[in-house]
């Protein structure tokens, strides 16, 4: 919680239920997280930074949020050509570019007792992973190409006017410091797949595409983390019961193809460079839908 004192400064307080706030006139600020570490000093002023602490992670990770951290923003250019056929179809090809200030970068460095000291932590963390994030000066450049098509296979004949393929594809640049976080953004994506309708009966198949992705720092390898590439297999069918009713079946990830990490910098041999295989199994759901 935050409160005004009447000498004009600001202090801060901590409560285990937000309620308490209120009874010394503080307005509440926000929850602190699970696992999560806010400092206030004697003067109760709160600090910069918080520290979250994962445990989990191997070696040990210690994420410091900067509360002073700026929001980020972008000059955007949007391009784009559709073309619509008489049938009903649609292609269309695209390219946008922004120009982001302000963007978020992100340090990673092992923990000594000294930089431990500085976010109120003891000894006992040496050798966790130091996570701080920042603003980067400058600018960071995203630009990207984008497709996509939609039609029925009718010009073949008659009995394709039940069947309908479709394709997209996304294509990113991403331009800026090794700092940048650029996590949030996948460089290659696809998908494709076909769709078949008539009476109460359609099906859908689909092919998603993730091409690799960059993840965060890390220190043991002089590196960083990465998805590796995969694409995965979905099927859907429905039948139309009624006008209002319908049943639903749904697989995702059929062939079950596992998520695999890598960790590795520019010295890492190929054959140590996978980290992690996760499978989650073939998710299934099937039900009832209706409106009324």
């Amino acid at each position: 919680g935050r409160l005004l004192e009447d000498d004009g400064t600001t202090s801060y307080f901590a409560a285990s239920e937000s309620c308490a706030l209120a009874t010394i006139g503080a307005d509440f600020v926000r929850e602190v997280a699970p696992g999560e570490i806010v400092r206030i000093d004697a003067a109760g002023s709160a600090a910069d930074m918080e520290a979250a602490i994962n445990p989990q992670q191997l070696p040990g990770r210690i994420t410091i949020r900067n509360t002073g951290l700026r929001p980020w923003s972008a000059d955007n250019v949007d391009v784009s050509l559709e073309y619509y056929t008489d049938a009903g179809g649609l292609f269309s090809v695209g390219g946008f570019a922004k120009e982001i200030r302000d963007f978020f970068g992100s340090a990673t460095r092992l923990a000594t007792a000294d930089s431990l000291a500085e976010v109120g932590l003891g000894p006992e963390y040496a050798g966790w992973e130091l996570v701080t994030q920042f603003n980067l000066p400058g600018v960071a450049r995203v630009r990207g190409l984008e497709f996509s098509a939609r039609h029925s296979l009718r010009p073949l004949g008659e009995w394709g006017r039940t069947i309908q393929v479709f394709a997209n594809a996304t294509k990113l640049e991403l331009v800026g410091s090794q700092q940048a976080n650029f996590t949030a953004f996948i460089p290659e994506s696809g998908s494709w797949g076909a769709s078949y309708h008539r009476g109460p009966l359609s099906f859908l198949a689909k092919w998603n595409y993730r091409g690799r992705q960059r993840g965060g720092v890390v220190t043991g390898v002089n590196g960083f983390q990465y998805s590796q590439p995969r694409t995965t297999v979905d099927l859907n069918a429905e039948w139309q019961v009624r006008k209002n009713i319908g049943l639903y079946l749904s697989a995702q990830n059929i062939f079950n193809v596992p998520e695999v990490l890598l960790r590795y910098g520019p010295d890492t041999p190929g054959y140590a460079r996978r980290y992690q295989v996760t499978t989650y199994g073939v998710q299934l759901s099937a039900g009832l839908k209706g409106s009324f």
